[in-house]
C-alpha cells in the first residue's frame, strides 16, 4: 500500500542532514558520497545473511542455520545442500527445511544431522536457497548461495563457522548498484544504475520506509524501473514530487527480480540500499 508523508519545510534541509553512514546488506558499511548537488550511495544485491554451521567429529554430528534479510514477505523457499560449490553446481546431498519468510522478509532454517564427511568432495558443499517451492525453473533460480568451506569437515576437533551470504547464482542473483539523489525544493531526483542484470529484462524499483534488513510501506509512487541492455546494465533516472520529510525509521530504494509484485517470484528482491537520514529538529 503506498504512503505520503507529511508536509514539513524542514526537510529542504535533505542533503545537509544526511549525515549517518549508510549500512548495504551483506556489503558491510559505507559513507555515502557527497557531491555538490546531492548525495551518492552503493545498491548491495539482495537477499543476504548469514550462514552459521559445526562439524563435531566426535559425534558426527552437523549443524546448519541459515538466516536472511530482505526477502520477499511471507514467501517460502527450499533449500539444499550440495556438492561442489556455487561457481561449479554439484548433485544434492541433503534437502534442508522450507524456509519461510516472515512479513518483513526475514527467515531463519536449522538442521542437525549425521554427516558422512569421507563423501565430501574436494571441492567442499555449497547451500543454496531457491526463489520458491515449486520446480519451474523461476521457482528454482538459487537467490542465495554460500560455499561451505572443506575445513569446516577437517580435523579432530569441533569447528564451527560463521559467513556471511552476499548473492546468488545466475543472472541478477549477483547485480550491484548506485544511486545518487538531488533535492531541488521539494522534489528529489534518483538517479541509478546497475551491474549484472539478466539482459533484456525489467525491475520496478520503488522507495520504501523502513531499512533493508526490515522493509516498510511504499512510499510516493514508483520509481522509472530498471530496464538492462543486452549486456545486463542498466540506468534510470526519477523525479518525486513533494518529498517534504523522511520517516524517523529511514528509508530504502529496492528493485525487484520481475514485473508482477503479486507473484513471489517477481516480487523477489535484487536490488537493494539503505538511505539512513538524521530527522531535521
Amino acid at each position: 500500500m503506498k504512503r505520503r508523508l507529511g508536509v514539513s519545510a524542514l526537510f529542504l534541509a535533505f542533503i545537509a542532514v544526511l549525515v549517518s553512514a549508510c549500512s548495504f546488506p551483506g556489503g558491510g558499511t559505507g559513507t555515502p558520497t557527497p557531491n555538490p548537488n546531492g548525495v551518492s550511495m552503493q545498491l548491495a544485491h539482495a537477499p543476504t545473511g548469514t550462514l552459521d554451521a559445526s562439524w563435531d567429529p566426535a559425534t558426527t554430528q552437523a549443524t546448519i542455520k541459515v538466516s536472511l534479510v530482505t526477502l520477499a514477505p511471507s514467501s517460502t523457499h527450499t533449500v539444499a545442500i550440495y556438492n561442489g560449490h556455487c561457481g561449479t553446481p554439484g548433485p544434492q546431498v541433503r534437502a534442508l527445511p522450507q524456509l519461510t519468510a516472515d512479513d518483513t522478509g526475514a527467515g531463519t532454517i536449522s538442521d542437525q544431522f549425521t554427516a558422512n564427511v569421507n563423501a565430501v568432495p574436494t571441492s567442499g558443499w555449497y547451500v543454496a536457497v531457491n526463489n520458491a517451492t515449486g520446480t519451474d525453473q523461476y521457482s528454482k533460480i538459487v537467490i542465495s548461495c554460500v560455499d561451505i568451506p572443506v575445513a569446516l569437515t577437517i580435523g579432530s576437533s569441533k569447528v564451527t563457522i560463521s559467513l556471511p551470504i552476499t548473492s546468488g547464482v545466475g543472472y541478477s542473483q549477483y547485480s550491484t548498484g548506485q544511486a545518487e539523489l538531488r533535492l531541488d525544493g521539494t522534489t528529489l531526483s534518483v538517479n541509478m544504475t546497475a551491474v549484472n542484470l539478466e539482459p533484456g529484462s525489467t525491475h520496478p524499483t520503488y522507495l520504501y520506509a523502513g531499512s533493508c534488513a526490515s522493509p516498510g510501506a511504499q512510499l510516493f509512487v514508483a520509481l522509472k524501473p530498471l530496464v538492462a541492455d543486452g549486456n545486463g546494465n542498466a540506468s534510470a533516472t526519477s523525479a518525486v514530487a513533494n518529498v517534504t520529510q523522511v520517516p524517523s525509521g529511514g528509508w530504502i530504494i529496492m528493485s525487484h527480480r520481475g514485473v508482477n509484485l503479486n507473484s513471489q517470484i517477481d516480487y523477489d528482491p535484487i536490488l537493494c540500499g539503505n538511505i539512513p537520514l538524521k530527522q531535521p529538529k
